[in-house]
């Protein structure tokens, strides 16, 4: 059976990607603000009870995404001057 954790994982990515591909910045920063949060539990905690190198590089990913969807908003700013 599938765990909260991984259906709040699941359903960040996909609003992650819906973002994506409105090009919403919105979408895109809560997004990676539930992939942050995401991120730091299943570095604590584990996913699913495992916590091993393969859920620990799984929120590394996740850190990496998240922080660059948070400051997406701030990237595009700086394009909308132009």
């Amino acid at each position: 059976m599938i765990g909260i954790i991984s259906l709040i994982v699941i359903v960040m990515w996909l609003l992650f990607v819906f973002g994506v591909s409105r090009e919403d910045d919105i979408i895109i920063f809560l997004a990676g603000c539930g992939l942050l949060l995401m991120s730091v539990y299943i570095m604590v905690n584990g996913l699913e009870g495992i916590n091993n190198f393969v859920t620990r590089g799984l929120a590394f990913i996740q850190i990496g995404v998240g922080t660059l969807a948070v400051l997406s908003p701030v990237i595009n700013l700086d394009r909308a001057d132009q």
